[in-house]
């Protein structure tokens, strides 16, 4: 009896070792995975927020730009139709840059919604178009940027909101630009950046002064 006993006795400790072996395995698996779940999110939610609101803002401009340029076109001022139809472009190169670097924090942008401001005449298109302008680049997109410096895999998503930052404070004083000289401006064609949006007026010969990019700028023309 006093064998069987201490044999039972030892089955059953080397039946709770290896019980709580597998528990500790199964435990450790799920603190693995729950890690790289966790990296895998990518993002906080105050991050998700605010990119989000940045694409909404870039889809919502592109196609308010468009409309401006439309009424512009109407009221017969091309060169003002031209620099709505750059900006338009250029906010879309934007909005494409910082798709392509949310993916790469593995998050989807939400679906944006249409921009229900309907546009005005093209002085008031103007000074709607600089406040815009510089909201983004002296509040909204620093505030971004500090956001996105608490991420530890937005390498991609800070330089495009760099590259937007310049962008737009340069589409803010073309702007400004155009309203000083509404109705006696000349300019009729745009060179854009198709990496950061910036413009050009006349083709650059080497890379671009703000991304440093080499790629062919894209040429756009008034309507006639």
């Amino acid at each position: 009896m006093g064998v069987a006993w201490q044999s039972k006795k030892m089955i059953h400790f080397f039946i709770c070792c290896s019980y709580r072996y597998r528990m500790k395995v199964k435990l450790s698996a799920i603190l693995v995975l729950g890690c790289m779940l966790f990296q895998a999110s990518g993002a906080s939610p105050e991050t998700v927020k605010q990119l989000n609101a940045m694409m909404q803002g870039e889809y919502a401009t592109n196609h308010r730009y468009g409309a401006f340029a439309q009424k512009a076109t109407e009221e017969g001022l091309t060169p003002e139709a031209a620099l709505f139809r750059a900006a338009a472009r250029a906010e879309g190169i934007h909005r494409s840059a910082m798709r392509a670097a949310m993916q790469t924090m593995n998050l989807e942008p939400s679906e944006p919604t249409p921009d229900d401001l309907k546009p005005a005449s093209t002085r008031e298109n103007l000074q709607t178009s600089i406040l815009s302008e510089n909201a983004e680049a002296k509040v909204i997109y620093p505030r971004l940027l500090k956001q996105l410096g608490t991420e530890t895999n937005s390498v991609q998503a800070i330089r495009i909101i760099e590259y937007a930052i310049a962008s737009e404070a340069q589409h803010s004083r073309l702007f400004q630009e155009a309203l000083a000289h509404l109705g006696e401006n000349k300019t009729n064609a745009y060179y854009i950046c198709p990496q950061c949006s910036l413009l050009s007026l006349e083709k650059p010969s080497e890379a671009c002064q703000n991304c440093q990019g080499r790629a062919n700028p894209i040429l756009l023309r008034a309507p006639k």
